[in-house]
């Protein structure tokens, strides 16, 4: 048997008794989070202007497909695309961190507008969005860690979450999933030119992702036919997007029993997670010596080389100073600069500091280095290390190996559920957001998403 007909037929069996309840529970809070990004992203991400304003040119703003943080409808396509690029446009979405995957924000959006094609319950949702992330990270899996970054792989793989989110909510048969894997192949793209200038195409490849996944899923429902063998064949997914180099056999290893979710990492900070090690480090010295700012003369980052590529990734020219917001979100000196100041890295800091004159002042005198004793207790976890040197001359020193997030150094119940108020609050209102956010634990429970939608619609007034 074929791994991509393994994995299709794991994806098409998959029902909620054959989740265990910790899976179930991890998912909610997933689920839970990425709905607060959206709402957010919706509402407030810069990006988002222009990509509703294209979604109108191309007569997509018109159906019966709702979008989070929006009292619109759009069509199928349209609403995906809008949801899964507003999931991912505030860089707080959650992480596969080995393999430097983000992944509900390809599958929540893809499992959501699944359901409303054909009024799926919450118990469908919740078993969809298990199965595309289970797939996502699996796919991801495959693919070895030390492939050059050229493609973006949250959106080549994510293609394939999105797929088995939206096969799973449709009820595919393993057959009609594997057709829609097959599809998937065609339209799986995405790549990372997008840090030469600090490109919205960051956030709307997501959307391009999920909103084909859900096309593959709909016309193999409908009896359209894809390739076999879309994962491991002579010209499949790891032959075009891993250089072949890739063990098929990693994907299907375990499935069922030795749950990839589990490993999801939430992101406490708003910028790439291979920033969160070196700014919980910073907030940790700031906050254990009593460092103020204007005490600084000069701060040296450690990172790893591995992943490969983080160092130039993290502090190239367009990250050392940056000038969007994009590559804001990339820069290991704004970042770390901002974390010394505040004691946070929140997204509205971004408008408020990421000009500031003192911030930017700090970023000219600050140096990055590879740090050989920032090791990474697992595959793909960024650590980092930062260094604080005082005008009276005095040092100290800070190394993170498990960022804040990650299930080793998980963020509490409490913590995820102040995230979600934070960012809906200028939206939603504290009754509203609380039901949104009660509703999202409870959604195997819902006999219908549409309540989901309602209960994001903003209504707060302002002005």
């Amino acid at each position: 048997m074929s791994t991509t007909t393994e994995l299709c037929e794991w994806v098409a069996g998959l029902r909620v008794a054959d989740i265990p309840s910790e899976v179930r529970e991890r998912t909610k809070l997933i689920t839970a989070d990425i709905v607060g990004i959206a709402v957010r992203g919706r509402n407030g991400a810069d990006s988002t202007p222009s990509l509703i304003a294209g979604i109108e040119a191309l007569d997509l703003a018109c159906g019966r497909f709702r979008v989070l943080g929006d009292d619109r409808s759009y069509s199928a396509t349209g609403a995906t695309l809008i949801n899964a690029t507003c999931a991912h446009s505030l860089e707080l979405d959650d992480t596969f961190s080995v393999r430097a995957l983000h992944t509900s924000c390809n599958v929540v959006p893809a499992a959501l507008a699944a359901a409303q094609m054909v009024d799926a319950d919450g118990e469908s949702v919740l078993v969809g969005i298990v199965a595309g992330i289970e797939a996502m990270c699996r796919v991801g899996l495959g693919r070895d860690a030390g492939v050059p970054l050229t493609f973006h792989t949250t959106p080549t793989t994510g293609i394939f979450g999105a797929t088995a989110a939206a096969a799973s909510v449709l009820g595919l048969s393993a057959e009609q999933t594997e057709h829609a894997f097959g599809i998937a192949l065609s339209a799986a793209s995405g790549n990372i030119q997008f840090l030469t200038n600090g490109a919205w195409t960051k956030r709307s490849q997501i959307g391009f992702a999920s909103s084909a996944g859900v096309m593959a899923a709909a016309l193999a429902h409908a009896g359209h036919t894809g390739p076999a063998e879309a994962l491991e064949g002579r010209n499949g997914f790891y032959r075009l997007y891993a250089e072949g180099k890739a063990d098929p056999t990693r994907v299907t290893a375990g499935i069922g029993a030795d749950w990839q979710i589990m490993e999801i990492a939430f992101k406490p900070h708003s910028s790439c997670r291979g920033t969160h090690a070196s700014i919980d480090a910073a907030i940790d010295l700031r906050e254990a010596h009593g460092i103020t700012f204007d005490q600084i003369d000069g701060v040296t980052i450690g990172l790893p080389r591995a992943p490969i590529d983080l160092i130039d990734v993290l502090a190239s020219p367009n990250r050392i100073d940056p000038t969007t917001y994009v590559n804001g979100q990339f820069s290991i000196t704004f970042t770390v600069a901002t974390a010394l100041k505040l004691g946070r890295l929140a997204l509205d800091d971004y408008d408020d500091q990421f000009w500031s004159p003192d911030v930017r002042d700090l970023m000219s005198r600050m140096e990055v280095v590879e740090d050989t004793e920032a090791r990474m207790p697992k595959a793909g976890t960024s650590a980092g290390s930062v260094r604080v040197r005082l005008k009276d001359g005095s040092e100290h020193h800070r190394l993170v190996t498990v960022p804040k997030g990650e299930p080793e150094n998980m963020m509490s119940p409490d913590e995820l559920k102040a995230k979600f108020e934070g960012l809906v609050a200028p939206y939603l209102s504290p009754a509203r957001a609380s039901s949104l956010y009660r509703r999202v634990l409870d959604l195997d429970g819902m006999a219908s998403v549409q309540e989901l939608f309602d209960l994001a619609v903003p209504d707060v007034d302002r002005g």
